[in-house]
């Protein structure tokens, strides 16, 4: 079974019961030591005494409190435990952690892989103009959702004021045809494309429209009735979600039958925004990185259409704000929108076609030549700011027409490259700006990718000469070698693939015009033949659609917990700073801290992170940078992150420390 490192938002409350704190896991509190200056437990103070008994005096309150704790003492500032004495981390569950933050059998808090994974994968149905979600484990169809939500409902985020078809017509099985005057008009439909995942689950679809209003619709996930209920829009207040699921456990939906697909009402549809204008074409689409826990923006990129059909101005990207589908907004409130001009290079803007983020936040997007261009820029990136946009230097000229696009955990970015003559698809190195073509010329045109730890994923639609194929190409990361062509996946014409948390990978399939497609599984520890399961009528993505790019590549595991400041009458709390003191971090092991302070819990998101502070070792002294934080209560976030999957960082404990003072009139 491939391992994999998902994306983790961690909240525990760790403070006494007087705050509210969830439970905690406890183990028998050893039998304090008494030692001269104190027991076991006590906090380190700066005052030349070990008061912790470990035989070690004033460790960190030396350092961080600013005076030779031995000749000028300083009684109120201290270095105090976490977890502390005698106590562990509270357990991960569904209360205070999502996916892979673990608590292991010698009470360190790590990565790893918890029950609470949605193994979801979620194809648009292109024609039909719906989504499928599958589940990765067994392939069956769960729900299928029409692929935007019913205009004018309420819903918890507002009234659905949008441009989206109605369900039918279906999108035609070419974006044009030929009016009677010869001239290109686009096909009716919401056509759906690409999917993607965010930090939670959720899912989202992005609605290419060509002759009308594109459109970027969520969808709420979960697992347990009661995640349901939490995650969905319960719109009449009954207690019961009405969403599409498969009442005769089949393992697929039937469209026609009311219990089994709600349709535009379905209360797991969250909501639907128009995004670009008439002829905008949304396509590309990827989730960013949040570094405050929650998910990322959404990003779309307009395709912009053929010209002359699509207006000037119609390409571009924007950012959604996920949880209303509204553009999102920059820390100084301007709209996080790139116009055409923002993206021209050479006298052409770039045409997103694929999007993809990277660990470091980037988001890169493949520009796709239009049919009357003669050139494109390739490939560019928005930086995790969200303020510029860059193109990777150097395209290679020969490569042609870009297409798909993945990212490996190194943050080499790879593309496949449809017409080729040298290979199916190409690496960039951001470090070194070099391309490298993956050879593969024999096995036809390379449309989506997707990259695992270890192993890179192509899929093509037509083999050499042009004939409907149903072939993945499999290649090694390490030396971008081959491995194996599987020329037999049980499916015609597959346009996406993807990889699952639980080492599956998806082959998406297009199949003949106006049937139903398939999604092919193949499972990679056990190497057993491909695996084949029906969807809706030709299913058409490869984008990140089971979320494993950013959920287990791209962000590194998040534990967040409060820490109480100072109790005693009048006192204030000064933070001084902390150190990880007991664990394994490693070069192999990125890990970072920051923190903010607040007059309390409930203030806490009104204030802002210190920078992250990166950590190379246990031990390491973290002093907080001036002003240092103030607050009542400090809340202390640890990323933790591998770059080898065979080893872990690793926290056992850490100390803190404060320095309580009382303000002189």
């Amino acid at each position: 079974m491939l391992k994999t490192w998902s994306v983790v938002w961690v909240l525990p409350l760790m403070l006494a019961p007087l705050f509210g704190c969830g439970d905690k896991k406890a183990k028998e509190p050893e039998k304090p030591i008494v030692c001269e200056f104190g027991k076991s437990g006590d906090p380190e103070r700066c005052d030349g005494k070990d008061n912790d008994c470990d035989d070690d005096t004033d460790e960190y309150a030396d350092t961080l409190c600013g005076t030779d704790c031995v000749a000028a003492p300083k009684l109120n500032c201290s270095a105090n435990e976490f977890p502390p004495f005698g106590e562990s981390w509270p357990e991960p569950d569904s209360n205070n952690s999502s996916d892979s933050i673990v608590l292991d059998k010698d009470g360190n808090i790590t990565l790893g892989q918890t029950a609470k994974t949605y193994l979801h994968v979620w194809i648009a149905n292109t024609v039909e103009g719906t989504v499928s979600k599958l589940d990765a484990e067994t392939g069956k169809e769960l729900a299928r959702y029409p692929s935007a939500i019913k205009k004018g409902i309420q819903t918890a985020v507002g009234v659905m004021n949008h441009n989206a078809f109605e369900p039918d017509p279906g999108c035609g099985q070419s974006p044009y045809y030929n009016a009677d005057d010869g001239t290109k008009i686009a096909t009716p439909g919401n056509c759906p494309s690409r999917t993607a995942v965010d930090q939670n689950g959720q899912a989202y679809v992005a609605n290419r429209a060509f002759s009308g209003q594109g459109t970027v619709t969520k969808f709420g996930d979960f697992g347990s009735d009661e995640e349901m209920l939490s995650n969905c829009d319960d719109r009449n207040n009954d207690g019961v979600i009405r969403t599409s699921h498969d009442a005769d456990g089949n393992g697929e939906i039937d469209p026609n039958d009311p219990e089994e697909f709600i349709g535009t009402e379905d209360e797991c549809i969250l909501w639907t925004a128009n995004v670009g204008g008439t002829h905008g074409v949304p396509r590309s689409l990827a989730v960013g990185l949040n570094r405050d826990g929650a998910p990322g923006w959404v990003w779309v990129g307009l395709n912009g259409g053929e010209r002359p059909l699509a207006a000037l101005g119609t390409r571009g990207i924007v950012a959604l704000d996920p949880k209303t589908g509204a553009i999102a907004k920059r820390s100084d409130g301007s709209d996080i929108v790139f116009g055409e001009s923002d993206l021209e290079s050479g006298g052409n803007a770039c045409k997103p076609y694929g999007a993809v983020t990277a660990r470091d936040g980037r988001i890169w997007w493949v520009c796709r030549k239009a049919a009357i261009e003669a050139t494109t820029p390739g490939v560019g990136f928005i930086n995790a700011a969200g303020t510029d946009f860059e193109y990777a230097s150097a395209y290679p000229s020969e490569a042609g027409n870009t297409y798909g696009i993945t990212v490996d955990y190194d943050d080499n970015v790879y593309v496949t490259a449809i017409d080729s003559p040298n290979g199916v698809a190409y690496r960039y190195e951001p470090d070194t700006q070099a391309w490298t073509v993956l050879e593969g010329v024999d096995y036809g045109r390379g449309r989506g990718i997707a990259a695992d730890r270890e192993h890179l994923w192509v899929a093509l639609s037509q083999d050499s000469s042009g004939s409907d194929a149903q072939s993945v190409v499999q290649y090694n990361l390490a030396d971008l070698s081959f491995v194996k062509h599987h020329d037999a996946i049980g499916c015609s014409q597959p346009v996406g693939v993807g990889v699952s948390a639980n080492g599956y990978i998806w082959a998406v399939c297009y199949g003949s015009a106006n049937t139903r497609g398939y999604a092919a599984a193949f499972d990679i520890a056990s190497g057993t033949d491909w695996k084949i399961h029906q969807v809706g009528i030709n299913p058409y993505t490869y984008s990140d659609f089971t979320g494993f790019g950013l959920n287990s590549i791209a962000e590194p595991g998040k534990y967040r917990f409060i820490a109480q400041g100072c109790t005693g009458p009048s006192e204030r709390t000064q933070w001084e700073g902390l150190v990880i003191d007991e664990g394994l971090i490693t070069s192999e092991t990125p890990v970072s801290v920051r923190a903010r302070s607040a007059s309390r819990i409930e203030a806490l998101d009104e204030e802002s992170f210190t920078e992250p502070i990166s950590v190379s070792e246990i031990g390491q002294v973290i002093a907080f940078s001036d002003p240092k934080p103030s607050g009542m209560v400090l809340q202390i976030e640890i990323l933790l992150s591998t770059n080898n999957p065979e080893v872990l960082p690793r926290i056992k404990s850490l100390q803190f420390v404060r320095n309580c003072y009382i303000d002189v009139p």
